[in-house]
């Protein structure tokens, strides 16, 4: 089941899925607290017996944005990613998301692209080292 998080009884369970998943460009406890009470970010979680991913969307007025997705690791390639992003994308208030992912990061690059997203830009050596950011989109247009 997919939920919007309200409050922060799953945060230490996101967090320690966070550490799990990301090298670098973690978020820590007290960033996903000032996501919770910022009224801008919007966190939702996929729970069942545990938490099995997390997806958070920062409003930008005139769309949202992605800011995170993750699933657990024993669960990757089952479904669970692109169900948060559809379950975004049927959001009422959802018309239009954007993202930026490295473009090294081909798996998920295919993933955005499979769950409807359009590459609509590049951000130059965004990350260094010759690795650039991906602007990815996706909308109700489409």
């Amino acid at each position: 089941m997919i939920k919007e998080i309200k409050d922060d009884s799953l945060l230490p369970k996101i967090c320690n899925l966070e550490n799990d998943l990301f090298n670098n460009d973690k978020y820590n406890k007290k960033q996903f607290d000032e996501m919770l009470h910022n009224c801008k970010y919007k966190i939702f979680a996929y729970v069942n017996t545990e938490l099995l991913g997390y997806i958070i969307i920062y409003d930008n007025i005139d769309y949202y944005e992605v800011f995170k997705i993750g699933v657990n690791k024993n669960y990757q390639n089952n479904g669970i990613g692109s169900q948060l992003i559809n379950f975004v994308k049927n959001l009422d208030y959802v018309n239009k998301l954007y993202l930026e992912v490295n473009s090294t990061n081909l798996v998920a690059i295919n993933f955005y692209k499979k769950n409807g997203f359009r590459q609509n830009g590049l951000r130059k050596n965004y990350y260094g080292q010759g690795e650039d950011g991906v602007l990815m989109e996706w909308s109700s247009d489409f």
